[in-house]
């Protein structure tokens, strides 16, 4: 398994153009269509909110902006 945190950070982390604080997980849910989880990266890094360091699933698209 694999969080969002790890799978930014295999990413190679986000650039100096990215907008961290707007990551979003889009998630493709078969009988609802597409949903927009947001997650607040940068409360994960600092250890305020590690409830938002979700598992990624297969077909999941981390959108950092």
């Amino acid at each position: 398994y694999v969080t969002v945190s790890e799978a930014i950070a295999l990413a190679g982390g986000p650039n100096r153009f990215a907008s961290p604080d707007d990551t979003v997980i889009i998630r493709v849910d078969p009988a609802k269509g597409k949903k927009r989880i947001p997650i607040d990266y940068p409360a994960i890094l600092k250890g305020t909110h590690p409830e938002h360091d979700l598992t990624v699933l297969a077909g999941d698209i981390v959108y950092v902006p």
